[in-house]
């Protein structure tokens, strides 16, 4: 419901920057379900949460935004390195904005990783590095 707050709300409004980084979950089809309706200053991934997460589709659309629109540019990249590139990228911002302020602001990041979720993908060398099935005892 969007009478509940969420905490980056709370955290927005006590001076912190907020991001959103990976799957959101949380509603999309309407402009006040959206990160950005939900306190994210600065938000990138996906809306759902089981799509494909090299080509960023789920039941026949493209599913991966920056702020609020489709980025095409990310198909064919893995979702995992795409929501660390992001955080990584946000942090570093935020550290260089810094260095130029007297005082820091404080920021929150939430990062939701989507290899939680089905369908169980990664990068062939990932998967390299685990190429015996696990021991069971």
């Amino acid at each position: 419901p969007t009478e509940e707050a969420f905490l980056p709300e709370f955290l927005r409004d006590a001076g912190y920057v907020t991001a959103c980084f990976g799957k959101w979950h949380l509603g999309f089809f309407r402009q006040q379900y959206l990160p950005s309706s939900r306190g994210c200053d600065v938000t990138a991934g996906l809306y759902n949460a089981q799509g494909d997460h090299f080509l960023h589709t789920i039941d026949g659309g493209y599913d991966w935004h920056v702020g609020e629109q489709p980025a095409l540019w990310a198909s064919g990249n893995y979702s995992g390195e795409l929501v660390r590139d992001a955080a990584v990228s946000f942090v570093h911002a935020h550290a260089v904005e810094a260095g130029t302020q007297q005082q820091l602001q404080p920021f929150f990041m939430y990062v939701a990783f989507q290899e939680a979720h089905s369908p169980y993908q990664a990068p062939a060398e990932y998967l390299a590095l685990y190429s015996a099935p696990p021991c069971r005892t």
